[in-house]
């Protein structure tokens, strides 16, 4: 039993940080980026100490990128200065800062070095790209499993989570967990959760191939067995839905709603009045 008790707060642990460490998870859906101008100034050297500006802030960018236009810009330097005070130097083409150091703030160009006449310069948003989830056959078909494995009693329809009748379910699309680890969760449940089994085959006799113990050894820990039975088919295309429609697919919003719920659904009714 010590041996069971030690592998419980082990599986634990590594599914806590599986869960909420994503320097501990496998990495997924790598983000794409595209630059969006949101503000550009004319520069003159001459009177370069006196070009100020002011940069509102993007709430979606990641990084501020720094385009200069005009001849000889692979040359050109320049710093930016707020008041007294130099905020960031040597900036040149293609330069990136923090948003915090330049947004909101009354910006004065300085220091300008290789300009040999006026030029324009962009200051750029880097934003990630918003991918549109494509449905496909497969995922179409994952979303009639979710419903039928009544996923959506603890997760929701939207997959965010939220109390449930196996307590407050985790959200599914914020999850770091890559396929397989999403597939073996489904199968196996998690122990001393609430998290139930799917798996047909999973803890029947003397299996082993859920967290390598039978339902005897995980006595009162064993994973709840949930209302429907899933095939390898089934489990394999819910997972493809988890992972391709739901996770990642940032806030709820009315279009997915109707997806899911089909354009007559009243459901969607809180969302055509924002």
């Amino acid at each position: 039993m010590f041996f069971i008790s030690h592998f419980l707060k082990v599986f634990r642990f590594i599914a806590l940080c599986l869960l909420f460490s994503p320097g501990l998870a496998i990495s997924h859906n790598n983000p794409e980026f595209t630059n969006k101008l949101i503000s550009s100034v004319e520069v003159n050297p001459s009177e370069g100490a006196n070009t100020e500006f002011k940069i509102e802030a993007a709430k979606e960018a990641i990084r501020i990128v720094w385009k200069i236009n005009g001849s000889n810009k692979d040359k050109i330097i320049f710093s930016l200065k707020q008041g007294d005070e130099i905020i960031a130097k040597d900036i040149h083409d293609g330069t990136e800062t923090v948003p915090e150091i330049v947004f909101d703030k009354n910006l004065t160009v300085t220091n300008i070095q290789g300009a040999e006449s006026a030029f324009k310069l962009d200051i750029l948003a880097r934003v990630i790209i918003e991918k549109k989830k494509t449905v496909t056959a497969q995922s179409s078909y994952g979303k009639k499993v979710y419903k039928k494995a009544n996923c959506v009693g603890c997760h929701k329809w939207h997959g965010d989570g939220g109390g449930g009748y196996g307590g407050a379910a985790l959200s599914l699309r914020a999850t770091e967990l890559d396929i397989e680890e999403l597939k073996y969760t489904v199968r196996c449940g998690r122990p001393t959760t609430g998290m139930p089994y799917h798996g047909r085959d999973a803890y029947q006799g003397d299996d082993t191939s859920c967290y390598k113990m039978t339902s005897k050894d995980l006595g009162e820990s064993m994973p709840p067995r949930a209302r429907t039975l899933l095939s390898e088919r089934q489990l394999n295309t819910v997972v493809d839905y988890v992972a391709n429609v739901i996770r990642g697919s940032g806030e709820p919003n009315l279009e997915q709603c109707v997806a899911y719920w089909g354009e007559k659904s009243r459901q969607c009714d809180a969302f055509k009045n924002e």
